[in-house]
């Protein structure tokens, strides 16, 4: 399995409440879910691009109490998954 990091820049959505920090600068290696506006950013893609990728239903997502988030290992299949060469078109 090919491991991608997944740093971001902005506060962590972290569960591993031992290493999360209120304000963190960036999120830790071990961080198990992120929220959309993480997932966006990891992806390098905007928002209005994250949630066609949602809809679409290539990304799944989870519910945590009212929060939705990203679980890291769908971001590293999802990833996985990308083509390897770009469309052909005609």
């Amino acid at each position: 399995m090919t491991v991608i990091p997944l740093a971001v820049t902005r506060s962590c959505c972290c569960v591993d409440a031992a290493h999360a920090q209120p304000g963190s600068p960036t999120t830790s290696g071990s961080d198990l879910l992120f929220s959309l506006d993480q997932a966006a950013e990891v992806l390098h893609i905007g928002r209005t691009k994250l949630f066609e990728i949602l809809a679409s239903g290539e990304l799944p997502t989870r519910y945590l109490g009212r929060r939705r988030v990203v679980l890291r290992a769908d971001l590293e299949t999802y990833v996985a998954a990308l083509p390897t060469s770009p469309p052909t078109t005609r």
